[in-house]
């Protein structure tokens, strides 16, 4: 299973390392089925050394998902900061989605499994600060374009938004399965076309011009 440690932290450092010990066994076992313990064991340094790092087993969790998530953060931060069209903007944070859901099948896997559990806390801590701050520059972003009037005044800012990622993640979680269905269009089982369609219906819907 590979790591992403690389992102924020560098391997060399004790805080990297523990970063990548805890991510690898977080994907294996998920939050539950983790140690502080196993996680000093696997990256070689005290338990006291890993609490002072991180604070908490909580607290290595989020950084952990968050270190997962960086470099797509930052690209969705410049796709949002960038002037664009509602179209082009939605394609591009698509795109993006895909390409970190299916570049880190393993890690994402591991708070998706998170999420679904029954831990409303940890859901609001995760919403808050690992996947709120894109979120809420893409919805800043949509309410400019419906006050530009690209955008229809009826409808929330946030409900695209919402339904491009919950699209992304069917799409990542069941692509092997959508290839088969009887009268599915092939090339929709391409993340690039998936993600034109996508775009395409949500920004144009599924009638027909009047």
């Amino acid at each position: 299973m590979k790591s992403s440690v690389h992102r924020e932290h560098s391997p060399e450092s004790k805080a990297g390392n523990i970063l990548a010990a805890a991510e690898r066994l977080f994907c294996r076992h998920g939050y539950e089925g983790v140690s502080i313990n196993q996680v000093a064991r696997e990256a070689g340094v005290s338990k006291a050394n890993v609490f002072h790092h991180f604070g908490s087993k909580e607290d290595l969790y989020l950084e952990v998902v968050r270190n997962i998530r960086s470099a797509l953060t930052r690209e969705i931060l410049a796709i949002a900061q960038a002037p664009a069209g509602v179209e082009q903007l939605l394609t591009q944070v698509a795109a993006a989605e895909l390409r970190h859901l299916f570049a880190n099948a393993d890690q994402v896997r591991l708070f998706m499994r998170e999420c679904l559990k029954p831990h409303p806390e940890r859901n609001r801590i995760l919403a808050e600060r690992v996947f709120g701050s894109t979120f809420s520059e893409l919805v800043a972003s949509l309410q400019e374009a419906r006050l530009r009037g690209e955008m229809r005044a009826d409808i929330s800012a946030s409900f695209p938004i919402m339904v491009l990622v919950a699209a992304c993640v069917f799409f990542f979680q069941n692509a092997e399965v959508l290839r088969h269905l009887p009268g599915a269009d092939p090339a929709l089982t391409d993340p690039e076309a998936f993600t034109h369609e996508l775009v395409h219906l949500l920004v144009h819907g599924l009638l027909p011009p009047a």
